[in-house]
């Protein structure tokens, strides 16, 4: 079975730490920005443009591996009945934040990405583009991944370590907002190696 992997945004190492961690029959490319993948021509960064590449990798099916903050890209296309089965590595968010909070953080977020001056030029022919170290700054809230996640059908993994912004306490309610079959592994460590290896054994 085909798994492809979409890396986190911003990881400077890109998708290489996952080749070498990964078995035969794993995908793990260098999405736009990242590696020897050239930035998007626009400019920008959003879920899209991973869940595209995914729709077109996992047309004849597989699974799908997403992580941190492109587990959302993952967490569509399974929504939309893209892969069969997903699995979110760090990806249920963190502490929801109340709605003058998401404001000031989005506005936060531009501020950061407008002083950087690496970010506001044009990007690297290879290697990491600096715009995609400030993330995609969406706004999620609980009432909204209870609608989304209950969406899902396909089987899910979360898969949780120590780079998880999830509180610990809200983890298990809220794996059970998956509407599919859904399983929680918490691992103590978040290597590549480790994360495959939760992956294979999860059946």
């Amino acid at each position: 079975m085909t798994v492809l992997v979409l890396h986190d945004l911003g990881a400077p190492e890109a998708g290489a730490p996952w080749r070498a961690a990964a078995p035969d029959g794993w995908l793990a490319p260098d999405l736009p920005g990242h590696g020897d993948t050239p930035a998007p021509r626009h400019g920008a960064y959003d879920p899209m443009g991973p869940l595209t590449l995914a729709r077109w990798a996992l047309a004849g099916g597989g699974r799908v591996v997403g992580v941190r903050q492109n587990a959302h890209a993952a967490l569509v296309l399974a929504a939309g009945g893209g892969c069969d089965a997903v699995v979110v590595v760090d990806g249920l968010w963190g502490p929801w934040p109340e709605p003058d909070e998401a404001i000031d953080a989005l506005y936060a977020g531009l501020r950061a990405l407008h002083s950087d001056a690496g970010a506001v030029g044009p990007p690297p022919a290879s290697g990491l583009d600096p715009r995609a170290r400030h993330g995609y700054h969406l706004h999620m809230s609980g009432d909204f991944a209870r609608r989304f996640w209950g969406a899902i059908a396909r089987p899910v993994l979360v898969v949780e370590t120590p780079a998880s912004t999830t509180p610990p306490a809200a983890r298990e309610e809220r794996v059970a907002w998956f509407g599919g079959p859904s399983t929680l592994v918490v691992l103590d460590d978040d290597a590549p190696a480790a994360v495959v290896g939760a992956v294979e054994a999860w059946q």
